[in-house]
């Protein structure tokens, strides 16, 4: 039986993933930079900070590194605040679960204020015992801290007893790999990598629709 719940943020609980993949690029052509295929992969597995430095140094810009992600951050913020949806069947969902007791909280690697004005808008922040980021906890989710400190938040030790739920396939691998179990969480800007996804995760859900069987 499982007592806890961990969830990822974009791509999970809000439909944020199309205005993160226009944030940067939109970024850079401001700066006058032109983006590289590649830009979305690579910030994909870092936290802001890292991704900051990414973008400065592969794009030689002169603004420092603190004002880039305030810049960013601002244009994130904005979003989170005016404009973020809740994917569908979300709500009840997170309903069933506090009614069925499960303890839960988010990991994210967004920003702290993002996640909170984006819950709160959409009326789902107090579901959340707390909410938990990369940067909080000093690593992406290529390692599994972000997961284990939010165990350990939540009062519980072992991993078998909570379940991370994810859209991310990387990240998805790292809560496997440090004994959690998995709920693969559908969305279109992981489609690519679905089918992997699927293999490796305990259970796969197309919707929130599915998430309280899963503690029954």
């Amino acid at each position: 039986m499982y007592k806890y719940a961990i969830f990822d943020l974009d791509g999970t609980l809000v439909d944020s993933m199309p205005m993160w993949c226009r944030l940067p690029t939109e970024y850079l052509q401001r700066k006058g930079a032109q983006p590289r295929p590649d830009l979305l992969e690579q910030i994909a597995v870092r936290t802001l900070p890292e991704s900051v430095l990414y973008i400065k140094e592969a794009y030689a810009l002169s603004e420092p590194p603190e004002q880039i992600a305030g810049e960013l951050g601002e244009m994130a913020f904005e979003q989170y605040r005016t404009s973020v949806p809740a994917k569908p069947h979300v709500a009840q969902a997170l309903e069933q679960l506090r009614r069925a007791g499960v303890v839960m909280c988010v990991a994210s690697a967004s920003e702290y204020e993002q996640i909170r004005a984006v819950l709160e808008r959409l009326g789902l922040l107090d579901y959340f015992a707390f909410l938990h980021t990369c940067t909080l906890a000093g690593a992406g989710k290529h390692k599994p801290d972000i997961f284990l400190q939010s165990l350990a938040r939540m009062g519980g030790t072992d991993p078998a007893e909570a379940v991370v739920f994810e859209d991310s396939l990387y990240s998805a691998q790292t809560a496997k790999a440090a004994g959690f179990a998995v709920a693969g969480v559908a969305d279109a800007f992981s489609a690519a990598n679905a089918p992997r996804l699927k293999s490796l995760c305990d259970f796969w859900c197309e919707d929130a629709s599915r998430w309280p069987e899963i503690f029954r």
